[in-house]
């Protein structure tokens, strides 16, 4: 799906040279693609405001569309989880 320039899928968003990717960890984590295509390097402690900017388009896009997100999963520990999903299980603009 594509909204005002950014692609996003079930747990990644791009817009531009930006790319913010969920791992598998429960953790966001932003990249410049452009600069770094193999996705090496997280700069979400160097721009805190471009990653939550995407985190709201992204959480904005998971909701627009109902992305449905699991409720549990055993590799994903339980401190991201609560970071990520909050006590109830939807998405917040914490992480």
């Amino acid at each position: 799906m594509e909204t005002n320039g950014a692609k996003f899928w079930r747990f990644a968003c791009r817009r531009g040279d930006w790319k913010l990717t969920d791992v598998g960890d429960g953790i966001w984590r932003l990249f410049d693609i452009a600069r770094d295509p193999g996705e090496t390097r997280d700069l979400s402690l160097g721009d805190p405001d471009g990653k939550a900017e995407l985190v709201a388009a992204w959480d904005r896009y998971a909701q627009q569309v109902g992305v449905t997100l699991p409720d549990f999963i055993p590799y994903r520990s339980q401190n991201a989880l609560m970071i990520r999903f909050g006590a109830s299980g939807l998405v917040n603009h914490i992480s």
